[in-house]
């Protein structure tokens, strides 16, 4: 049952259906230390893998870049005043 809901949402995003995994855990685990139920049936779902997104770094030009339009800002925001 929790397996076939974390299927069906993991077509929003893994990270997504994670989250709310947890949650759900946590409700069970919740509902167990308050003697509600007798066992968490989300307490054996695997989490849906996550691909870690590679960081791009920008280059040294393309940061001088963003400087230089920095500097063209303030010196244009400056000759207004």
């Amino acid at each position: 049952m929790i397996t076939d809901l974390r299927n069906e949402r993991s077509r929003v995003s893994n990270k997504t259906t994670n989250k709310e995994l947890r949650h759900l855990k946590a409700l069970f685990n919740w509902g167990l230390k308050n003697e509600l139920i007798l066992n968490n049936p989300g307490a054996n779902v695997a989490m849906m893998r996550i691909e870690k997104k590679s960081q791009r770094i920008p280059t040294q030009e393309e940061i001088n870049e963003v400087f230089e339009m920095a500097i063209q800002l303030h010196a244009s925001i400056a000759y207004k005043r």
